[in-house]
Formats: C-alpha cells, structure tokens, sequence
C-alpha cells in the first residue's frame, strides 16, 4: 500500500461545513483530486472555477426551479377549485370590499385560504421524513438541516415563512390601498412596497446560482437543499 500523500490542490473549491464548534456556516476548502473521486456527496457538491454550463450548483439549481414548478402547478390547481367555490358561495362584495369597507377580513380570509395552505404544504412535507415537496421528490431533491441540528417542522416552518414573506408583503400592499383592491389604480407608496418585494424575490431566486446556491432562507433557517440520490453530507440528528 503506497504512502499517503499530502494534499495537493486541485482546481476545484468544495464548500464544506468546518466550524463543529460555533454556529453553523459554510467555507471554502480546496481538496485533492483524489478524494473528490473518493467521496460521493463531495462530487455533487464541487464547483470548478470554470466552465459555468458544468457546474453542479445550476443544476441543483435548475432542478429546484423545476420542483418549485412542479409544486406551483399543484397549488395552481387548489387556486382555481378555492377560487370557483369562492365566487359561487360568496357574492362581489364580499370578495372585494367597496372603498369604504373594512381591508382586515377581506386580507384575514385571502391568508387562510391561500397563503396559509400554501406554506402548510411545503412546511409539512419539508418537515416530514421525506423532507420535500412533491415537485422536490419527482426531482430527487431533499431540504436538510445543518449539524448538528435534525430538520423538524419548526425549522421547515421558519424556511418556507422567510421564503413567502414577500409574497405577504405583496399581498398587503395590494389589499391596503385606497379604493378597491385589485381594481382601483394603486398609490405610489403601495407600487414601492409591491417592488420592493419583487426585488426580493428576484433576490431568491438568483441566489440559487451563487454563495453555494443557498437562499437567504434557506441561511435564516439554517437548512441546505441536496439531492436525494446521493449520500447528504449533514446527517440527521437522532435526538
């Protein structure tokens, strides 16, 4: 058997968790060649310096743009069946309020119709044994937790409300206005908040392209999103 050899650097970076004794955080190490080979989640997870179209972390995310499709489709659907048993049961006025109606149950009725079981559905699932969503699990991805934490509903929950918040933001924006929601032109100061939460996330989604393709939430909650068909590198915790 032939004697170790130093490392040597290669040409690739690979992020690794490396403070086990501080909060949890990526860095960038440089490892050989030879144990990039040797380490299954290690050649999912390089990044070469160049040669963008082959790096791993836009096709992990690629893949999770199409599991958010995926998953759009499915909520696509429950939207439109809340939406004909919204119009049938209810009548225009209590669907849109007039000018001088009260915004707050209008708003109230929009996020427990809606945006509650929007984020029950990838709460729920991101938080189960399986840890994705439909689209993830057709798409061979997993939402993990950074050790030495275990992912639990709690940490899916504060993932997925960081993730639609500026969906809410929007949503607020829209309702609040002076005149009729939906309807009515809105004022200048709702534009800059409905922009601002675009802004926003436009920021998510093209943060899956860089810092290792985690998303601000995915740093809040302190999760990471690997593909299912490999060995994760953060092991769940048994307690």
């Amino acid at each position: 058997m032939s004697k170790a050899q130093p490392f040597a650097t290669c040409s690739r970076f690979i992020p690794v968790y490396t403070n086990s004794s501080g909060p949890a955080m990526f860095t960038s190490e440089v490892y050989p060649a030879g144990r990039i080979r040797q380490v299954p989640w290690l050649q999912g997870l390089a990044r070469p310096h160049t040669g963008w179209k082959e790096d791993k972390f836009v096709k992990l995310a690629i893949a999770r743009i199409g599991g958010f499709l995926i998953d759009y489709i499915v909520l696509a659907g429950y939207a439109v069946l809340l939406s004909l048993i919204v119009t049938t049961c209810l009548s225009n006025s209590a669907i849109i309020p007039g000018e001088d109606s009260p915004r707050t149950h209008a708003h109230l009725m929009g996020f427990v119709t809606l945006t509650l079981p929007v984020w029950l559905y990838f709460t729920l699932q991101e938080g189960s044994s399986k840890r994705a969503t439909i689209g993830k699990r057709l798409l061979r991805l997993q939402v993990n937790a950074l050790p030495p934490k275990s992912m639990t509903i709690l940490r899916a929950g504060i993932r997925n409300a960081v993730k639609f918040l500026p969906w809410e933001i929007a949503h607020a924006a829209i309702w609040y206005v002076p005149g009729r929601p939906f309807l009515d032109p809105m004022p200048t100061a709702n534009l800059i908040i409905c922009f601002t939460a675009c802004l926003a996330s436009l920021s998510y989604l093209a943060s899956l392209f860089f810092f290792g393709g985690r998303t601000p939430y995915d740093r809040l909650a302190g999760t990471v999103v690997t593909g299912a068909s490999t060995p994760s590198p953060f092991p769940r915790s048994t307690d």
